[in-house]
């Protein structure tokens, strides 16, 4: 298998922060941006791609997971403490789902199924995202760690937030394995913490110069 590169690894990041960034921003605000939440969604249904920049499309497309990434890993004032708390229960929830071989069928054959309501619908179609807020209960939701969202209660009790949420944390834990595939770890998140940030200020300074 042919080594992965520091951007591939930081392009899963990213996806990861991005999906776990629009997670907490429809638990306390409502609102999504229908672009950053179809490119996540997206990235479920392309899982043999040829080069690993093919899952989301250009990291143009991930702009905001990147900016996150340098604020949460960086030298800055702007760091989350919740959305670290989520990040690191979503990574050492893909880890457990990894040794899961029953739901990690389940969620392969489910999503082919889904796969073909896309042609029909759109990626984020209410049809389409309810399917996917369904796997996420089927499996994920039943293993440990849970992840215990917080927000605003107006918010949270609409359904249609919630299965927002469920879907985008069925595609963050698509970007988890992602990671894990390009040669992320915990360990690579602590000893080249400073490789990754300037690899994502690089493709911020891209994401500028093609404005």
């Amino acid at each position: 298998m042919a080594a992965h590169s520091e951007a591939e690894r930081v392009y899963a990041l990213a996806a990861l922060l991005e999906a776990m960034t629009l997670v907490e921003r429809v638990a306390t605000t409502g609102l999504i941006e229908v672009g950053q939440l179809k490119t996540l969604v997206g990235g479920l249904f392309i899982t043999n791609p040829e080069e690993t920049m093919m899952v989301y499309g250009p990291p143009l497309q991930l702009q905001l997971g990147y900016r996150t990434l340098v604020n949460q890993l960086g030298d800055t004032t702007k760091k989350s403490l919740s959305l670290t708390r989520y990040t690191l229960q979503l990574l050492q929830l893909e880890r457990k789902l990894a040794r899961q071989p029953a739901h990690l069928t389940t969620i392969s054959s489910e999503l082919a199924k889904v796969a073909r309501q896309v042609d029909h619908f759109s990626l984020t179609h209410t049809a389409v995202l309810a399917r996917l807020d369904e796997i996420y209960r089927q499996t994920l939701s039943t293993m440990r760690p849970r992840i215990m969202v917080q927000g605003r209660n107006d918010y949270l009790k609409r359904e249609e937030n919630v299965t927002r949420v469920r879907a985008l944390l069925l595609a963050a834990i698509r970007a988890a394995v992602l990671w894990r595939q390009c040669g992320g770890s915990r360990w690579h998140l602590l000893l080249r913490r400073q490789k990754i940030v300037d690899e994502a200020e690089k493709a911020i300074k891209n994401f500028t110069a093609s404005l």
